[in-house]
């Protein structure tokens, strides 16, 4: 879904770039793909992040996440790439959204960026949701982040920054009652969106949201039946 996301913000700001930049940074993808330890494809990807037109600029973001995506770029690419996103990530600016999420998708290789991410779970605002995300992802190394990854979670913020963030403290503390509870009040919502953001995140969660198996069982709601009934097939099954 994550990647789907990505490949989506692309094709839809490509109408409007300039497009021989779209086809250099597309070409400039495969080259890292084939070969990632090709300097002057990164170096070319990394400079369009300070691009004078913004969609150029957030598309940079958004391939340097995709390519983020594969284990093996990601490890030849990090060095250079996370001290750039971090930058991206701490201006209020068009492509920091993607600089965020770009920067989880580097996992445990992240971590530098771990004071930024804080920062920005600090924040009112969806950017929150977005950096709490990234914390999770990068794994064990950002349970400093905890919390006010914590305190997020008692803001009263918008649907989606309270799932990304239960299930980022879920993920860092898989013994947290409280993240779990944030998802199954959701779940049990007179919103049906709250609703579906509530199934879906505790399908992320797989066999950690194991305490929410009997909620979703005892769903009768509306047509999500179904699917909450399959979410909690699929964590009981879960390993």
């Amino acid at each position: 879904m994550q990647l789907a996301y990505a490949f989506a913000a692309i094709l839809m700001t490509a109408c409007t770039d300039v497009p021989q930049n779209l086809e250099k940074l597309r070409t400039a993808q495969a080259q890292l793909e084939k070969n990632p330890r090709d300097r002057e494809a990164l170096d070319f990807i990394l400079g369009k992040l300070h691009d004078s037109r913004k969609i150029t600029r957030n598309n940079a973001a958004a391939f340097l996440r995709l390519l983020a995506s594969k284990p093996e770029v990601r490890a030849a690419i990090a060095p250079r790439a996370v001290p750039a996103l971090i930058e991206a990530a701490q201006h209020r600016d068009d492509n920091e959204a993607e600089a965020i999420t770009a920067l989880g998708e580097f996992r445990e290789l992240g971590a530098p960026a771990i004071p930024t991410l804080i920062s920005r779970v600090q924040e009112s605002s969806d950017r929150s949701g977005d950096a709490a995300e990234a914390l999770g992802k990068i794994g064990p190394a950002a349970k400093p982040a905890l919390p006010s990854l914590r305190a997020l979670l008692h803001r009263g913020l918008h649907r989606d920054v309270v799932a990304k963030d239960a299930i980022a403290i879920r993920t860092l503390a898989p013994d947290d009652r409280e993240s779990i509870e944030a998802l199954i009040g959701l779940v049990r919502s007179n919103d049906r969106d709250d609703r579906v953001t509530g199934i879906y995140s505790l399908s992320v969660l797989s066999g950690l949201a194991l305490p929410a198996v009997p909620s979703l069982e005892s769903y009768e709601t509306d047509d999500l039946r179904s699917w909450a009934h399959d979410t909690a097939a699929q964590i009981k099954a879960a390993p």
